[in-house]
């Protein structure tokens, strides 16, 4: 009794058909008659949710007035797997005053592109504002800007706003660096996990054998 249905159309429909877009397709109520009706094809493929994946990373150290493209960083890797870095500026590895001006992030088990950054940390009671740029790096030398955006939690009585996320352009890369405007404070990082891109793949399709017969002609 309602007034609209819907149904996946049968085998036999596709035995019977002369052209290709369906357009001599009739659907007929149960006096014969000729109703209206909209074809919904399916799509050729379906998305997947990307999974998500938990990354190292590792303060990146710097002495008062000195930017990151002003220290020296050498990463090593252990045999058990893991990785640690080591950074320097200006020759001074335990310079009077340093302070964390950055965090550089290991990327490398990502074995597909990712698309979002996030980022955990303790934001307090006062809560916590960055300006935050995100660079990728193959070889730990060269480094190209990729995202940019505030990271931050706001709270005022009750009502919080957090953004803990940066979108990435479908980014590759075996490393990431995450830098914030000078004068901010280090958020103090607890985690960061990046979220893959969507998997696409081929959808389900139903197919018909049909029996070859000899004719006339060839």
């Amino acid at each position: 009794k309602g007034a609209v249905y819907g149904l996946t159309l049968p085998e036999a429909v596709y035995r019977g058909i002369a052209r290709r877009d369906l357009g001599d397709l009739r659907v007929l109520n149960g006096a014969g008659e000729v109703v209206p009706y909209a074809l919904e094809r399916v799509a050729a493929t379906e998305k997947t949710a990307g999974s998500s994946l938990g990354l190292g990373f590792f303060p990146l150290a710097a002495a008062p007035g000195k930017a990151l493209d002003d220290l020296t960083m050498r990463v090593e890797r252990r045999p058990d797997g893991t990785v640690s870095a080591v950074v320097t500026a200006g020759g001074e590895r335990r310079a009077p005053g340093r302070r964390v001006a950055g965090y550089l992030i290991d990327a490398s088990a990502a074995t597909t592109a990712m698309r979002e950054l996030r980022f955990d940390w303790p934001a307090g009671p006062e809560g916590t504002s960055l300006d935050a740029r995100i660079e990728a790096s193959d070889d730990l030398r060269a480094w190209r800007t990729v995202a940019a955006g505030p990271l931050l939690v706001l709270r005022r009585g009750e009502t919080t706003l957090e953004r803990r996320a940066i979108e990435l352009p479908a980014l590759r890369a075996k490393y990431l660096r995450l830098t914030w405007r000078p004068g901010q404070e280090d958020p103090k990082l607890s985690g960061v996990t990046a979220q893959l891109v969507d998997a696409a793949s081929d959808a389900a399709r139903a197919w018909l054998r049909f029996q070859g017969s000899a004719g006339a002609k060839p």
